[in-house]
């Protein structure tokens, strides 16, 4: 009787142990891991359990004080992979009324993601990259990318980024239509760092750009080598952007940009 009693205690004790860890508080989580989390990535809110993850006005600080602001970040995973030491998660950021949703695997020193796709607004990138915020671009960024892995804190060290920039447009010119459609193809290597092809897929495009984009093996130092022309007809206001992207000859602009990540 006393085993039976005991077997009894040991499994009610088992099952109010994972009960406390599945619903463990994700706020106390992350208080804990918080010497683990770089100090560049701030939050305001987080509610749900350590499985099933809310973080409210992610603010991510890159290099250069450039900033990434995400509206929320939802995270879930599962309890057996962290047993094992396998964080798998699935994972949905919304900013900008867009959405992002995709698939990571995390471990002690390296990440991956085998899938990851959405939207972004344009505007984004202004906080990333500040020298595009005298433009005032607008538009959307529709991306898909698969296999992608990294270093812990790295650039990805693998994979391919497929990105297509949709209804361009720039508040310097007056138009009545977008400037065009974008697309660029990015492979990223070890060795190699990123690198890929951008041209424009808009037949009736305003503005068209063609060219290469590489990196360094670290994929910080970016460097664009392309052209951009635009039609006989173009007005003097689309016709103006040239001088800004290189040197301009036959209506059309030699490209050589470089700039960091």
């Amino acid at each position: 009787m006393n085993k039976h009693w005991i077997r009894l205690g040991g499994m009610g004790l088992a099952v109010f142990l994972i009960a406390m860890v599945i619903n463990f508080p994700a706020a106390w989580g992350l208080y804990l891991l918080q010497d683990r989390v770089p100090s560049s990535v701030k939050w305001q809110e987080v509610s749900g359990t350590v499985f099933d993850t809310s973080i409210n006005h992610v603010e991510v600080i890159l290099p250069g004080n450039r900033r990434a602001v995400l509206d929320n970040i939802e995270v879930r995973t599962s309890v057996l992979p962290l047993l094992l030491g396998r964080a798998m998660l699935e994972f949905r950021v919304r900013t900008g009324g867009e959405d992002i949703a995709g698939q990571a695997r995390l471990r002690r020193a390296e990440w991956s993601i085998p899938l990851i796709e959405g939207v972004l607004p344009l505007e984004l990138l202004t906080g990333v990259v500040p020298e595009l915020g005298s433009l005032g671009m607008t538009g959307r960024i529709v991306f898909h990318g698969s296999g992608l892995s990294g270093k812990y804190e790295d650039l990805p060290g693998s994979g391919r980024l497929v990105v297509t920039v949709e209804d361009l447009r720039l508040d310097l010119i007056e138009a009545d239509r977008p400037l065009g459609n974008y697309y660029a193809d990015l492979e990223a290597g070890e060795e190699t760092g990123i690198a890929g092809s951008v041209r424009t897929i808009s037949t009736d495009a305003m503005l068209n750009i063609e060219g290469t984009i590489r990196s360094d093996p670290g994929g910080v130092n970016l460097h664009f080598i392309g052209k951009a022309w635009v039609d006989a007809g173009a007005s003097d206001p689309v016709r103006s952007l040239l001088p800004l992207l290189g040197v301009v000859e036959n209506d059309q602009a030699t490209i050589d940009w470089q700039g960091t990540l």
